[in-house]
């Protein structure tokens, strides 16, 4: 019975969409999942060389095709959600691809947020910016904005398909992130 996968807009009939804005619980759990499950978060996005070698271990690959990953981050999160757990028991698939959809869409608004801060900040650990300077400020901003800065920057800061500004080639030896975090 596909009846509970469809919805009445404006007369038509249509299948039900997975309304992220309306219900951010859902970024928060899925924000959640990735925080918890470091290994799969770092499959997912593509583990940094640099990390896996400053911390003396094995790059994580993926051995899972992006849509089983998605779907196991949709399973997390709607599985028990009491208005969509029967719609995702019908159709787990669309419940992938909004996760997908929702994951792109929010790297859209950090590469924004990027785009704002700057280069001199786009790759620095927001720990080692000190507060009250004109960097901090504006990195508050963001944060008034869109509430899963912290993590999300946390976890692609230093991979370059994420945050192409704030991985870049350097002369050896240049401290930027220090210098940054000065102004």
């Amino acid at each position: 019975d596909d009846s509970s996968d469809v919805e009445v807009v404006n007369g038509c009939t249509q299948r039900s969409q997975v309304n992220w804005e309306k219900n951010r619980e859902w970024t928060d759990k899925m924000v959640e999942y990735l925080t918890i499950n470091s290994s799969f978060r770092k499959k997912l996005f593509s583990d940094s060389t640099a990390d896996a070698k400053k911390d003396k271990r094995a790059k994580a690959v993926a051995r899972d095709e992006k849509s089983v990953q998605y779907g196991e981050l949709a399973k997390y999160i709607f599985k028990d959600e009491p208005n969509e757990q029967a719609r995702y028991a019908n159709d787990p698939g669309k419940y992938a691809t909004a996760v997908e959809t929702r994951l792109r869409r929010l790297n859209k608004r950090y590469q924004t947020c990027l785009g704002r801060i700057g280069a001199t900040g786009a790759g620095l650990d927001p720990e080692s910016v000190k507060a009250g300077t004109a960097l901090a400020s504006l990195i508050g901003a963001v944060r008034d904005g869109f509430p899963w800065w912290d993590e999300l920057h946390g976890f692609w800061r230093e991979l370059p398909n994420y945050n192409p500004v704030g991985v870049q080639s350097s002369e050896p030896g240049t401290d930027h992130a220090s210098a940054a975090a000065d102004l």
